[in-house]
C-alpha cells in the first residue's frame, strides 16, 4: 500500500444484521427456548430449507403464553424425519450449522456468558490441532 494512499474508514458502528435468512422449525426453537438438547442438523442449510419448505396444509393450534393461543403447521411442531445424529455430520456441515445455532441461543436469551462458552467451544474445535487430520 501507498503511504500517500488513504484506506476507506473502518466503522466500528456498523451493525450485522442477527437474522437468520431461514428460521429453524417451531419445534427447533421451542426446544433451544426451554434449553432442550437439539441436533445440529436442524441448523444446516437442508434443516433450514425444510422448516420454509414445510407444509401449510395441517394446522395446529399452540399455547403462546397465558391466554393465548397460536396457530401453527402442525409440521414444525415435530422432529424432522430426515434428522440426524451429530456424528452422521461432516465437520464442514457442523461449523456451519454452528453459526446458526449460536444466533439462536442468542436470540432465546440463553445469556452473553453461555452464548460466549458455546462460541469459545466452536472456536477451539475448529482451531484444534488435530481438525482436519484422518480427512
Amino acid at each position: 500500500m501507498h503511504p500517500e494512499t488513504n484506506p476507506p474508514a473502518f466503522d466500528t458502528d456498523t451493525i450485522v444484521s442477527t437474522n437468520l435468512p431461514t428460521q429453524p422449525a417451531k419445534y427447533t426453537l421451542k426446544k433451544i427456548e426451554a434449553f432442550k438438547f437439539v441436533h445440529m442438523r436442524y441448523f444446516m442449510r437442508e434443516g433450514l430449507q425444510e422448516a420454509a419448505q414445510t407444509g401449510n396444509d395441517t394446522l395446529a393450534i399452540t399455547q403462546a403464553g397465558k391466554g393465548n393461543v397460536t396457530l401453527c403447521t402442525a409440521n414444525s411442531l415435530t422432529a424432522s424425519k430426515n434428522a440426524k445424529p451429530d456424528h452422521g455430520l461432516t465437520f464442514a456441515e457442523y461449523m456451519y450449522a454452528k453459526n446458526h445455532f449460536l444466533t439462536c441461543i442468542e436470540n432465546a436469551g440463553w445469556g452473553n456468558k453461555l452464548v460466549d462458552t458455546f462460541n469459545w467451544f466452536f472456536h477451539r474445535l475448529d482451531n484444534h490441532h488435530l481438525q482436519g487430520w484422518g480427512d
